[in-house]
């Protein structure tokens, strides 16, 4: 298991956060999705956004995920873009 499956196991398991990476979209039709839910994956609940990508980060700004207030953590290896998902208002 490495580190970043290691500590999202963690804070999933351990300390029950909603988390955002690319696991929120691993069913296909949530990529579709036009509004944010929370999904469960194995006992753990994710944003069904995909934080790990550009085109994942831009879905959600437009769904306005950082304000929607559903996420603990963000996952992603992204650091530029995904400082876009943040504001004055909401800091990560």
């Amino acid at each position: 298991m490495s580190g970043g499956l290691l500590y999202s196991d963690i804070v999933g398991t351990c300390y029950h956060l909603v988390q955002a990476s690319e696991a929120g979209v691993l069913n296909e039709a949530s990529k579709l999705d036009d509004e944010l839910r929370i999904v469960e994956i194995f006992g753990k609940s994710f944003v069904n956004v995909d934080t790990t990508s550009k085109s994942g980060i831009e879905r959600a700004i437009k769904l306005g995920f950082i304000e929607s207030g559903y996420t603990d953590i963000v996952f992603s290896p992204q650091i530029t873009s995904a400082s876009f998902l943040f504001n004055e208002k909401n800091q990560g």
